[in-house]
């Protein structure tokens, strides 16, 4: 069944005059909500341009892993591992265990991805730490149409970051400074998007349960060892008490 906000894209109802919403205020409405994404993989692609660089590779394949990859955590991994000729077994198994993460993120937007239409596989592909924070928090104007504004944010947040990419490794070798700390710019912005749902929700209990098992087993696991864990606990328990915390939630906000 479509919802009013996630109709579903389709002939006949397919680009947002179509579908009774403004386009202007879309394209605008997309803009703004990925500005801080925009901005933030600029900084972070331009440095894995630029390591990529130093490591004897130039634009092109740091375009095609851009374009194939996306993903900063392991394209930053990479560098040193091809620099030293790890085996690509390690290499798969090391992938997979970064990017796992993301098969969690999926799980809560299977019904909202099947409203993209044809999208639907490129909006599955593209999403990101980043974009998981933009769809878990958007808040979109009445006029505005919420499929297209998260295509187009979707599709603007990846080409800036294969546009870093490029440039990065494209002018990496003759920049004379020290670009060291570059990467922090992502920390900044998963701290906005945890303020910002911290503030939108009524209570907090799933936040807090979420930093004591990610703290639990950050100890247990370490530093390398500890997202899958985490997430996957993370997940179990906000299954079964999912009742509990939307109950917590609506009496909050009354």
């Amino acid at each position: 069944m479509e919802t009013s906000a996630y109709k579903r894209l389709k002939k006949g109802a397919f680009f947002p005059g179509e579908r009774g919403y403004d386009t202007g205020k879309t394209l605008r409405t997309a803009i703004t909500q990925s500005l801080p994404v925009i901005f933030s993989y600029l900084v972070i692609s331009f440095a894995f341009g630029v390591s990529l660089n130093v490591a004897g590779y130039g634009a092109i394949t740091a375009f095609l892993m851009s374009v194939f990859i996306y993903s900063g955590t392991l394209q930053l991994a990479l560098v040193p591992m091809l620099t030293a000729g790890t085996p690509i077994s390690v290499i798969a198994i090391s992938a997979f265990l970064m990017t796992s993460r993301h098969m969690f993120y999926g799980i809560g937007y299977t019904e909202r991805f099947n409203s993209y239409g044809p999208f639907r596989p490129y909006m599955i592909f593209t999403l990101t730490d980043e974009m998981y924070g933009i769809l878990s928090s958007s808040d979109y104007p009445a006029d505005a149409d919420p499929a297209w504004t998260d295509i187009l944010s979707s599709v603007m947040s990846r080409w800036s970051w294969i546009l870093g990419s490029v440039i990065g490794a494209a002018a990496g070798s003759v920049l004379p400074f020290d670009l060291s700390g570059m990467d922090f710019a992502i920390t900044c912005l998963f701290a906005c998007s945890l303020i910002g749902q911290w503030k939108d929700t009524g209570t907090h209990a799933n936040v807090a349960m979420a930093a004591i098992i990610g703290i639990g087993c950050l100890l247990i696991f370490g530093p390398d060892g500890f997202m899958l864990p985490a997430l996957s606990l993370t997940l179990i328990l906000l299954i079964v008490f999912k009742r509990k915390v939307e109950k917590l939630d609506a009496e909050r906000i009354l």
